[in-house]
This record gives C-alpha cells, structure tokens and sequence, in this order.
C-alpha cells in the first residue's frame, strides 16, 4: 500500500500528467479514497473539489469510472469460470458485491431491467393491457420523457 503524504492547502496544478495518473489509478478499479494523498497525488479533498469545479476533469473521471466498470465485470466471468465446488459461495458472493455496486454506479447499464408484461385480450372482445414495471428512478425519467415530448410535438386526439 503507497503511503499517505499530507498536502498544505496550497493551490494545486492539475497538470496533464497528474489527471492521467489520477485517471490510471481509477481505471484500475482503485477508489479515490485509496490513491489520494500518495505519491505526489492530492488528497481526496482536493480531488473531489477540483470535479466538482471543473467539468472537463469531472467527465474524464467519469469516463475512467465506467471503464473500470466493465474491467471489473469482465473480471466476475474469469471468477465464475475460475470457481470450485469448495469455493463458489464465496465467489458467488464476490460477484454479487461487485454486481450491486455497478448497479448503483451505472444504473443504466447495470442495473435491473424494467419487467414488461402485454397481454392482450383482443380477441375476447377487450381492450390490449401492458403494464410496465418501472424503478422510482425509471418512472422519473420516463415521466420527464413524455413532459419534453408534448412540449414539443402536437398531439392529435380523434
């Protein structure tokens, strides 16, 4: 483990060579918490202020993030193949962890698909149902979908 150095509150120069080792670091999979304040690398105050001050950097995180992601899932297929019979709970659960977390990371990507039912009652004289399950934060989106689509399309009742 790289050891901890303690930085003063003095202005830091973000240079190109400190965002990249910073984004390397995080494209391995390392949490921010863990790298920050070693080897000339800021603390993770500083780390978390300049992203929320600079968009440009904010968005270079964010890219490793999702890089370190899919790293990371690859790396749940090598455990599954790699598991025992005298192991595979305990790569089961590894893999549950990481499965979750990513799914609380890009939720888009990972996380659970909403569930679609259509039953269709046509042909006994009824109407067509779908009801769609849809996750608090898919209900928004979806909701916000169809304010932004009425105000911009005309819709046509007959």
């Amino acid at each position: 483990m790289l050891e901890k150095q303690h930085m003063s509150r003095q202005p830091i120069d973000f240079t190109p060579e400190l965002v990249d080792l910073i984004c390397d670091h995080i494209a391995d999979g390392t949490p921010i918490n863990q790298f920050a304040g070693t080897g000339g690398i800021p603390n993770s105050r500083a780390i978390y202020r300049r992203m929320a001050s600079d968009a440009e950097f904010a968005r270079r995180i964010q890219i490793e993030r999702e890089a370190a992601l899919e790293a990371e899932m690859a790396r749940c297929i090598d455990m599954a193949d790699q598991a025992s019979p005298e192991d595979c709970q305990v790569v089961k659960l590894r893999i549950q962890t990481r499965q979750w977390l990513a799914a609380r990371m890009a939720p888009k990507k990972y996380g659970a698909q909403p569930e679609i039912a259509i039953t269709n009652t046509v042909a006994t004289g009824g109407a067509t149902t779908a009801v769609i399950a849809l996750s608090p934060e898919q209900e928004s989106d979806l909701q916000n979908l169809i304010t932004a689509t009425r105000a911009k399309v005309a819709i046509c009742h007959k």
